[in-house]
């Protein structure tokens, strides 16, 4: 996997990338993908799945 991502709905986590990344840049993706995980982007990303299929 080449980015970062957020996954899971019950249990949400965060993937990171095996290779090393600077702690400045590693603290700007965690806080980027816990924005994501405060806003419920994973739930809207499903809701907008299934009304995408149901349509």
């Amino acid at each position: 996997m080449a980015s970062p991502a957020l996954i899971g709905l019950l249990n949400p986590t965060i993937l990171l990338s095996t290779r090393k990344i600077p702690t400045v840049e590693l603290n700007m993706v965690l806080h980027h993908e816990l924005i994501h995980f405060k806003r419920k982007d994973v739930w809207i990303k499903l809701f907008m799945l299934i009304v995408s299929s149901l349509h």
